[in-house]
């Protein structure tokens, strides 16, 4: 018989011993320091999202509920600053009014001194004094306005100020919950459980693998 020679890969069956290796088996790590619960075994199909293990992290309990007091005692000083400024407002307003009342009552008098100079019915140290008395109640109107000016811009600032910490302490606490979601240890492939890396119950740092799993969508 006669057939056309070509260059090819010539194939054969061997047979061995061996084990097979996963060519996708991503690692599931420990995202913080803690006790390990495993909610699945060796062998077991995953899908995307499930909860495979999950972390018990007393010492990121401890901190979230520190800082959760931290933020009610922010917001209860924010609270109180807000009661004071109020007050204060209240109480420069009411100088501010008096020292008003207290200029009007000087240009009147000031009114009637100098119309009762023009007739000779009071000494010029009174006229003298009725004059001095509305040039200082105009410095004192005048002070106050000023002052309840600036303290009102005090009491803005220490309030924003006051506002601030506490929204830097909400930052703090929306992490250390984010990092306690981030507890419930997530499959993130659908496949199968491959190997478990640590015992159930058991203490693991930060970044600690616990178990590998097999992408079965590798091998369709």
């Amino acid at each position: 018989q006669l057939a056309r020679v070509e260059i090819g890969d010539l194939v054969r069956d061997i047979m061995s011993n061996g084990r097979i290796v996963a060519a996708n088996a991503p690692q599931i790590y420990s995202p913080e320091q803690g006790f390990v619960k495993l909610n699945v075994k060796a062998g077991d199909e995953v899908t995307i999202g499930q909860i495979v293990a999950i972390l018990d992290s007393p010492e990121l309990d401890n901190q979230l509920k520190q800082q959760r007091s931290e933020m009610d005692r922010l917001r209860g000083e924010l609270a109180r600053q807000e009661l004071d400024a109020r007050s204060q407002k209240l109480q420069l307003t009411k100088q501010l009014d008096l020292a008003q009342v207290d200029l009007e009552a000087a240009q009147r008098e000031n009114r009637r001194a100098h119309a009762s100079m023009k007739n000779n019915l009071i000494s010029q140290i009174d006229f003298e004094k009725a004059v001095d008395d509305l040039a200082r109640a105009e410095l004192t109107q005048k002070h106050a306005k000023e002052e309840v000016a600036i303290a009102k811009d005090r009491l803005v600032f220490e309030l924003k100020s006051a506002k601030s910490t506490v929204s830097r302490q909400a930052l703090v606490v929306e992490e250390l919950e984010r990092k306690i979601y981030q507890l419930d240890i997530l499959a993130s492939v659908n496949g199968v459980v491959g190997n478990l890396l640590v015992q159930p119950r058991a203490l693991v740092g930060k970044n600690d693998a616990l178990m590998t799993l097999v992408d079965l969508s590798a091998y369709e």
